[in-house]
């Protein structure tokens, strides 16, 4: 009997619910996860393309904009859902090229919820990851959420099936090479429940 328990509390376990750290809420989840292990360089071309639900239509697509005025040379990681799903970021920017807001940087077990923070909002066109520019004396600068080099996530809300369901796409960039690599991302398959940036199960 004592077997049986342990069997279905683990099944539980792994399909239910992620496994909360010390002081976080236990989340509903039942995860849709995929290794994308992309990597974008200043002269592709194409974009990556993620297509959560498996349904053949693109629900968000990342590429890299270069970009040349008065000022210098500025090379524009951005992500769009094309009015599909949405993107966690702050207001557009009429100063920013293609008016993209900031997108949200989620660190790992961050909660990708509906609750919007300050200024945040669901963004259906451009967001920006990150600016890489360099002005006419040669200087190059990084700026926006991803300019440090490390691991974060974005947060995404996708409608299948008229139901509203969260998701992340994680990346990061290689200062030196120039570089986004977009690693994986994750859904869940339970309607208006979080889920949490890094987690795949």
């Amino acid at each position: 009997m004592n077997k049986i328990f342990y069997l279905l509390a683990g099944l539980w376990t792994l399909s239910g619910c992620a496994k909360p750290y010390p002081g976080e809420p236990a989340v509903k989840a039942e995860v849709d996860y995929l290794i994308i292990d992309k990597t974008l360089t200043a002269v592709d071309t194409r974009p990556v393309i993620i297509d959560f639900d498996k349904d053949g239509r693109v629900d968000v697509y990342l590429s890299i904009q270069l970009v040349s005025d008065n000022k210098g040379t500025h090379m524009h990681v951005v992500a769009n859902t094309l009015g599909r799903s949405a993107i966690k970021m702050m207001p557009y920017d009429d100063e920013q090229f293609l008016n993209a807001g900031d997108i949200t940087a989620f660190k790992n077990r961050d909660s990708v919820d509906g609750v919007l923070r300050g200024r945040e909002q669901w963004g259906e066109e451009y967001g920006v990851l990150f600016i890489r520019t360099t002005n006419n004396y040669g200087t190059t600068s990084w700026s926006k959420h991803w300019a440090s080099g490390a691991q974060r996530a974005f947060g995404v809300k996708l409608l299948v099936n008229g139901k509203t369901h969260y998701g992340w796409v994680r990346a990061h960039i290689d200062r030196n090479k120039e570089t986004l690599t977009v690693e994986d991302c994750a859904w869940n398959k339970l309607p208006d429940e979080p889920l949490l940036a890094g987690v795949i199960r």
